[in-house]
């Protein structure tokens, strides 16, 4: 994958979410996450996340600008 590239997740707190953030971290891709709680990558400089119940989906379009707001 080239290094530009800039991965999505949701979930990334914990479960598959959490591993696919670890694997795309590993491989020097930028991470950024909508989860409900913290996660245990917070501190990373690739790692950024955003927290947010996506059972709200009308806040999802704000939570995702505010996420992507400085790619």
């Amino acid at each position: 994958m080239p290094e530009s590239e800039t991965i999505l997740i949701t979930g990334a707190s914990t479960g598959i979410g959490l591993a696919l953030a670890e694997q795309y971290l590993a491989r020097g891709q930028h991470v950024f996450a909508l989860q409900r709680s913290a996660s245990p990558l917070f501190g990373s400089d690739r790692y950024h996340e955003e927290l947010a119940d996506l059972a709200q989906l009308e806040a999802l379009p704000q939570r995702v600008a505010a996420l992507l707001a400085g790619v």
